[in-house]
Parts: C-alpha cells; sequence; structure tokens
C-alpha cells in the first residue's frame, strides 16, 4: 500500500510540475535567440568580442556597459581578471569615475531596523559592508587604490515612499526612475564634476 500512495504522489507531482518545466523550456526556446543576437549587436560584443554565455543579453553588467558607452560618460570599465571560466565579482567588470565604484543593480537592498541591508545569496548583509568588500576586491585586483567608495544603482521603483526618502540621502545608493539609468548617471557625474 505505501508503494503504490508512494507511486502515486510522484505522479501527481510530476503531473503538476511538467506544465511548469515545458513552458519554462518553451520561454527560453523563444528568448534565447533574441539574447544571443542582443549580445553580438552591444557594445561589449564589439569591444571586447567575447564567446557569449547563458542569458549575457540580459546581465545587469552589459546593461550598464551599454548605457555608458551609448553616452559616452566618461566612467571607465575595467575588465575583470579571468580565474578559469570564472570572473571576479561574479560579473564582467567595474565601472569606475575618478574614485568611486559604480555597481549595477545586484540585488535587493533595503532599510531595516535604523540600517540598509543587501541581499547577498541567502542572508542579507549591512550594505557598508558589502561595499567596502567590493571595493577592497577591486582594488585588490588591481592591485592599487583605484576606489575609495562605492554606489549601486537601484530601480527607485524599488523602494516605498518612505524608503525612497532615505535611499536619496544615502551616499551608497543612486536611484534611477526609468529602464535604464542613463539620466542618473549624467546627473550624477555632472554634480560631481561641479564640485
Amino acid at each position: 500500500m505505501k508503494k503504490l500512495l508512494s507511486a502515486i504522489s510522484t505522479a501527481l507531482v510530476f503531473i503538476l510540475l511538467l506544465p511548469f518545466l515545458l513552458i519554462t523550456g518553451v520561454v527560453l526556446l523563444l528568448r534565447l535567440p533574441f539574447d544571443y543576437v542582443a549580445y553580438k549587436r552591444s557594445y561589449y560584443y564589439r569591444d571586447h568580442r567575447l564567446k557569449y554565455t547563458f542569458l549575457a543579453g540580459m546581465s545587469v553588467y552589459i546593461k550598464l556597459y551599454e548605457c555608458i558607452r551609448r553616452t559616452s560618460l566618461p566612467i571607465r570599465y575595467l575588465r575583470a581578471p579571468e580565474n578559469g571560466d570564472v570572473y571576479a565579482m561574479h560579473g564582467y567588470g567595474y565601472f569606475l569615475y575618478r574614485d568611486i565604484l559604480f555597481l549595477p543593480d545586484l540585488g535587493t537592498v533595503q532599510y531595516e531596523d535604523g540600517e540598509w541591508r543587501m541581499e547577498t545569496g541567502e542572508e542579507w548583509s549591512k550594505l557598508a559592508d558589502v561595499m567596502r568588500e567590493m571595493i577592497s576586491e577591486v582594488n585588490a585586483i588591481t592591485k592599487c587604490e583605484v576606489c575609495c567608495r562605492a554606489v549601486i544603482l537601484q530601480k527607485r521603483s524599488a523602494f516605498s515612499a518612505e524608503d525612497t526618502e532615505r535611499a536619496e540621502r544615502n551616499e551608497m545608493l543612486l536611484l534611477y526612475d526609468k529602464k535604464d539609468p542613463t539620466e542618473a548617471l549624467k546627473a550624477y557625474v555632472c554634480r560631481l564634476d561641479a564640485e
């Protein structure tokens, strides 16, 4: 009797998951050619000629690279050194302006218990600690101090109205309204140049 119940429950789980797996497979099959073409047409591919990787066209690093190159912002790009097939910082490279490291939207940031926290994998860490770690990593890889502060780009819509006001006052966050952060980056760079 236990074997029969086990077989029935396994069959039910399989039947319930099968449509989800099929839909996911179809969506991927339909999305991958467009992603591949978007990557091959990108400034990133034209400049670096790196082989396409799975869903590279949707990468936040490549989207930020495209934004910066398309608008000719004076933000330098340092390609991350390869360690076998693994890139440092689990991305493609680093974006620097003067002594500031710009990071794309890497995850959820929220204000909790009087401090900013960022989701890093399966845990939440203090935003200041995550930024310090990123700065140390970039300085270690470049073997000199190229940055001493970091700014992470975040969509304004990711925050509540109250948290948006707090985020605008936080030096480690740069909020943007639209699909890409072009205008926010331009304004930030102009403000720095005016100082």
